[in-house]
């Protein structure tokens, strides 16, 4: 048994899991914080978030989730948790989660339907770069992962909401995409060691709340950017994902 170590009535207890939060960084300021359950519940949470020196040299979020889904053998099975105005929860990506342990980095224990995966989440050490790396434990006829990345490109204090401003143009890397939302800010690329597909159709998703604000009498709701469906097959057990602010060589 780990040091630090939750289990499956812990995690569907999303009370209990939403006052337990984890923070993960590198060495050059870029970091994640959120919850257990990567259900955001302040406005400085965050996958992604990183300083911007040529906008206000403050640290800014510049990717809020990944919104994932997993399809094995064409059943499909949304991951995520978020928390939207009045307190709905959609998805509860959590009922799936049987275990998570932080030793030596943190890793998520899933189980859908007769499958069982894990996620791991690690920063680099050398750059502003976030690796996941997905494992599935039992064999599978077909399966893929869909990431529908929720983008907020602002600073932590603030919050974003729906504007004609957001640049929802996006660039083509090897087996991934690039965005930047804003003049000024860093480009993110997110990339994956398989071959993607890409579905481009930027829409603004609505009222995400965040509970501890609302608490503390701040305001606390925000819309956060999708700007497409990355849908990575999995042809191997391993699937590794990477968000950077640079290319990278799926390699």
């Amino acid at each position: 048994m780990s040091y630090i170590e939750f289990d499956k009535n812990d995690l569907v207890n999303i009370p209990f899991s939403k006052k337990k939060e984890i923070v993960r960084c590198s060495r050059t300021g870029a970091f994640a914080t959120t919850t257990l359950l990567g259900l955001n519940t302040r406005k400085y949470h965050g996958l992604f978030i990183l300083p911007q020196e040529n906008v206000d040299g403050e640290r800014h979020i510049l990717v809020s989730s990944l919104n994932e889904s997993i399809i094995i053998d064409d059943m499909e099975f949304h991951l995520g948790t978020h928390q939207y105005r009045g307190g709905i929860i959609d998805p509860k990506g959590n009922k799936y989660l049987q275990k998570f342990v932080t030793e030596i980095i943190p890793v998520y224990h899933y189980r859908v339907g007769k499958f069982n995966f894990t996620k791991e989440l690690l920063f680099s050490d050398s750059e502003e770069r976030l690796i996941i790396k997905y494992t599935i434990k039992d064999n599978f006829d077909s399966a893929q992962i869909q990431f529908r990345p929720l983008l907020a490109f602002r600073q932590i204090h603030q919050l974003t909401h729906h504007n004609d401003h957001a640049n929802t143009n996006f660039e083509t890397v090897e087996n991934g995409v690039g965005y930047c939302m804003y003049e000024h800010y860093s480009h993110i690329y997110l990339q994956s060691s398989e071959p993607i597909n890409y579905q481009h159709n930027p829409s603004w998703y609505y009222d995400f709340e965040y509970e501890e604000e609302l608490n503390r009498g701040y305001e606390g709701h925000e819309d956060l950017l999708n700007m497409g469906s990355i849908n990575v097959p999995i042809t191997q057990k391993e699937l590794y994902f990477s968000i950077g602010t640079k290319p990278i060589d799926p390699q």
